[in-house]
C-alpha cells in the first residue's frame, strides 16, 4: 500500500446541496481561457448557465435555484472601456454543494492580518459577460444587483471578492439576508402528476377461451384494446353481455372480440381487436406503477427539502466580473487534532490526487495537503469521511465507521482508502452519491 500523512489544508465550508444535474465539461466556446489562480480539478469545469440579450436593454434573469440578476441597459465595456452595442452572453456559475465546490478549484482560506481563517459560505458566485469571444467588463457607476438564494439559514455574512491571480479574497462589506417565504404545497404539477403510458384500454369482460389452444389454461384478468371505448360503454358491456365470442387472427396474441349485447329496450353488436391482459402482466404492471409511486413521492420530498434550504436571499450589487462569495468565519466546537496515515491500494498512482475530509454536520469540505510534519484537525462528535480523487477521477473514501473504530486514538489514525465505482463524472452526480461514502 502506498501510505500518506496528510495536514489540514485550505478549509472549505459551505452549505448542503442544491437540487442540479450541471453537466461538467472541460471546454466553453464563450469562455477566454486565461491566467488564473482557480484550478477545477482535474481540469474539469462547471458548465456555466449561458444567457444571450441585448447589452442595450434591462434584462433580468431568474435561476431555477431562486436566485435572480438584475443587468440593467448599457452595463458592459470592452477592455478599452468602450461601450458594447448588441448582445452579449453571461456566464454564471452558483456553488452551493460539495461537489460544486469540490470541482471548482476554489479556495475558501481566508487571511486577516497574517492569520488564516476558515469561511462557511452563504453562497458563492462566478460571473463573465462576453461578446464575439471578447470579455467585458462592466461599466463605469454600472451595477449588477444579485440576489443568491442561499440554503444557510444564518442572515449576517460578509461579502468577499476573489482574486484570481493570487487566490486571495477582499473584504468587501457586511450584509443581512431577506428570509424566503414559501408555501412547499405549491409543487410544480409535474411533480404531483403520475402520467400514464398505457397506449391501450382495459375491458373487464368474461370471455370462452378454452377453443383457442393458446390461451387454454391462462388466467386471464382483463383484455386490452387500443381502440377507444368510453367508460359508459365499458359498464354497460361489463354487466349487460348476453354473448360473446372470440376468434383467432392473422396477428400474433391479437383476437376479435364479438360482443352481442341485449337489453329490453335495444340490442347492440360491438367487434373490438382485443389482446388478453394476463396476470402476470398485471403484477408487473403494479410494481412498475408502485416504483413510479416511489419515484414521484421521492422527488416531491426531496424538492420540498430543497425549497425549505433556500432560507435565505442574500442581494449585493457588483461592480465588476469575477468570483463572489457570502461568508462568515467558521469557529470549531470540539478540536481533535492527530498525525494522519492514509493508505492507499497498491499500483494506485497518487502523484496527482485530490484529498477532501467531508463534515456533513458542519457543511465542511476540508482540502487535505501532503506533509511530513502536519496534523489532521477534526470534530470526533461529528460524522466524518475522507474522500480521494486520482488523476483518471477514481473516487477512494475512509467512511465515518472507520473514524468511529480509531475514536480513542491519541496520537494518530490510519486508514485504508476503499475504492469505490464512482468515476467522477458532474457535481450533481458526486452530490447523489456521497451518502455511501460517509
Amino acid at each position: 500500500m502506498k501510505t500518506l500523512l496528510l495536514s489540514a489544508g485550505a478549509l472549505l465550508l459551505f452549505t448542503a446541496c442544491k437540487s442540479n444535474n450541471t453537466e461538467i465539461s472541460s471546454d466553453s466556446k464563450t469562455v477566454v481561457e486565461t491566467t488564473s489562480w482557480l484550478t477545477p480539478i482535474n481540469a474539469l469545469r462547471i458548465a456555466p448557465e449561458t444567457f444571450t440579450f441585448s447589452s442595450e436593454e434591462d434584462k433580468i434573469i431568474e435561476l431555477e435555484t431562486g436566485s435572480k440578476l438584475f443587468i440593467p441597459a448599457g452595463s458592459f465595456v470592452d477592455k478599452n472601456g468602450t461601450p458594447i452595442h448588441g448582445e452579449v452572453s453571461l456566464n454564471f456559475n452558483e456553488y452551493h454543494s460539495f461537489g460544486e465546490v469540490m470541482l471548482s478549484g476554489i479556495t475558501m482560506k481566508y487571511d486577516s492580518a497574517g492569520v488564516e481563517q476558515d469561511m462557511i459560505t452563504g453562497g458563492m458566485f462566478r460571473i463573465e459577460a462576453f461578446q464575439h469571444g471578447e470579455e467585458l467588463e462592466l461599466a463605469e457607476k454600472k451595477r449588477i444587483k444579485v440576489a443568491i438564494a442561499s440554503n444557510t439559514g444564518v442572515e449576517s455574512m460578509n461579502f468577499y471578492k476573489l482574486n484570481e491571480s493570487t487566490g486571495d479574497w477582499t473584504y468587501k462589506q457586511a450584509g443581512t439576508g431577506t428570509k424566503v417565504k414559501r408555501n412547499l404545497l405549491e409543487i410544480p404539477k409535474e411533480k404531483t402528476e403520475i402520467a400514464s403510458k398505457s397506449n391501450f384500454n382495459l375491458l373487464d369482460i368474461q370471455v370462452k377461451t378454452d377453443h383457442i389452444s393458446a390461451l387454454k389454461g391462462k388466467e386471464i384478468v382483463a383484455w386490452k384494446t387500443k381502440e377507444t371505448v368510453k367508460s359508459e360503454i365499458k359498464n354497460r358491456l361489463k354487466f349487460s353481455i348476453v354473448g360473446s365470442e372470440l376468434f383467432e387472427t392473422n396477428e400474433p396474441n391479437q383476437y376479435r372480440l364479438v360482443i352481442q349485447k341485449r337489453t329490453s329496450e335495444e340490442k347492440e353488436k360491438y367487434e373490438l381487436i382485443v389482446e388478453p391482459y394476463f396476470t402476470e402482466d398485471a403484477i408487473r404492471d403494479s410494481k412498475n406503477v408502485h416504483e413510479e409511486m416511489v419515484k414521484n413521492m421521492r422527488e416531491i420530498d426531496e424538492y420540498k427539502q430543497k425549497m425549505e434550504k433556500n432560507e435565505v436571499v442574500r442581494t449585493i450589487e457588483i461592480a465588476s466580473m469575477g468570483v463572489f462569495n457570502w461568508d462568515y468565519l467558521y469557529h470549531r466546537e470540539n478540536i481533535k487534532e492527530l498525525e494522519c496515515y492514509l493508505n492507499f491500494p497498491q499500483n494506485t498512482n497518487t502523484d496527482f490526487v485530490n484529498v477532501f475530509t467531508i463534515c456533513p454536520e458542519d457543511n465542511a469540505l476540508i482540502r487535505l495537503n501532503f506533509s511530513d510534519k502536519g496534523h489532521y484537525i477534526y470534530d470526533p462528535n461529528k460524522r466524518n469521511c475522507i474522500i480521494a480523487v486520482t488523476k483518471d477521477n477514481r473516487v477512494y473514501y475512509v467512511p465515518n465507521s472507520d473514524f468511529l473504530s480509531q475514536k480513542d486514538a491519541t496520537k494518530e489514525l490510519k486508514f485504508d482508502f476503499r475504492k469505490s465505482d464512482l468515476v467522477l463524472s458532474t457535481a450533481a452526480n458526486f452530490d447523489a452519491q456521497l451518502h455511501r461514502f460517509i
